[in-house]
C-alpha cells in the first residue's frame, strides 16, 4: 500500500506543478522602443538618434507624442493592467502620459486619465489602461499619448497583463 500512496502523492504534485506552469505561461509583457512613436510636429523638433531615446528638441512648447501599441495574441489589449513610460523630465518641466484608444469604425477617440511623471529620470509608472479594457473598445486601436516638455525624452514603454 505505501507504493499506492506514493503514486497518489506524485500524481497530485504533478497536477499542481502543471497548473503553476500554465498560470505562469499566461503572464505576458511587451517592451517597446520609442522609434515607432510619432509626434504632432515635424521632425525638426524631435529626434531618435542611433537607437537612443525620443527627444523633444528645439521647441518652446511641449509636444504630443503618440506611441502605438501593437496587437499580440499573448497580450491582448483588453487584459493590460500595467503601463509604464520610461524617460526624462527636464528640471521645472511637466511631462504626462495617458492611454487612448482610436475606434475602428468611427472617428471616436477615448483616453483615460493623465498621469504626471516624476522629475528627473523616473518616467511614469501606472498609467491607467482603462481606455483599452472597456468592452466597447476591444477591437479598437490603442496607443499611449505623451505630452513631452522641452528637454524631455522617452526611452521606451512597457505594458503587462
Amino acid at each position: 500500500m505505501p507504493n499506492n500512496n506514493f503514486r497518489l502523492i506524485i500524481a497530485v504534485l504533478s497536477v499542481f506543478s502543471f497548473c503553476l506552469l500554465v498560470a505562469d505561461a499566461n503572464a505576458a509583457d511587451m517592451r517597446m522602443h520609442p522609434s515607432i512613436c510619432t509626434t504632432d510636429r515635424d521632425n525638426n523638433e524631435t529626434s531618435v538618434f542611433r537607437g537612443g531615446p525620443f527627444f523633444a528638441n528645439n521647441s518652446d512648447d511641449p509636444i504630443v507624442v503618440y506611441c502605438p501599441v501593437p496587437s499580440s495574441s499573448s497580450l491582448r489589449h483588453s487584459s493590460v493592467s500595467q503601463i509604464n513610460v520610461h524617460g526624462y523630465e527636464g528640471v521645472g518641466r511637466s511631462n504626462f502620459a495617458f492611454a487612448c484608444s482610436r475606434s475602428f469604425n468611427n472617428s471616436g477617440i477615448t483616453c483615460g486619465p493623465s498621469k504626471n511623471w516624476g522629475s528627473g529620470y523616473a518616467g511614469v509608472y501606472g498609467v491607467d489602461p482603462g481606455a483599452w479594457t472597456v468592452s466597447s473598445h476591444f477591437s479598437s486601436f490603442p496607443y499611449i499619448s505623451i505630452v513631452l516638455d522641452v528637454d524631455g525624452y522617452i526611452s521606451g514603454y512597457w505594458i503587462s497583463d
